[in-house]
């Protein structure tokens, strides 16, 4: 597989997430933040569940950086800082998979759970 195929993969991420939140911020407070049945209740507190693993799986396979002690964690309250988060972290995503050589890629990356399993 080629390698700037994950890159690729990386960047169409930042630019859906982008979309994402543009669609969003277009959404009244109370619709962005009412509970519709999603696992982590809203559409508020599913985008911060998706940034908080996106930062818990880029500590797991770098060693660097914060991550929430919960997958329901609220990381950023505010949707504009929300959105400044996901955008660095997106950066930083890309930042790492571009590191990548076929080397990396080909080897195993052990980690462990957030229950501290291996």
């Amino acid at each position: 597989m080629e390698i700037d195929y994950f890159g690729q993969l990386a960047r169409y991420n930042a630019w859906a997430n982008a979309r994402l939140y543009g669609a969003v911020a277009a959404l009244p407070d109370e619709a962005y933040r009412r509970p519709i049945g999603l696992f982590f209740r809203s559409l508020h507190g599913t985008l911060n569940h998706l940034l908080g693993v996106d930062r818990l799986w880029l500590k797991r396979l770098t060693g660097e950086g914060d991550h929430p002690d919960r997958l329901d964690a609220i990381v950023h309250d505010d949707l504009r800082e929300l959105a400044q988060a996901r955008a660095a972290e997106d950066e930083r995503i890309i930042a790492v998979v571009s590191g990548y050589d076929a080397s990396a890629l080909s080897r195993r990356h052990p980690y462990h759970t957030t229950s501290g399993q291996p």
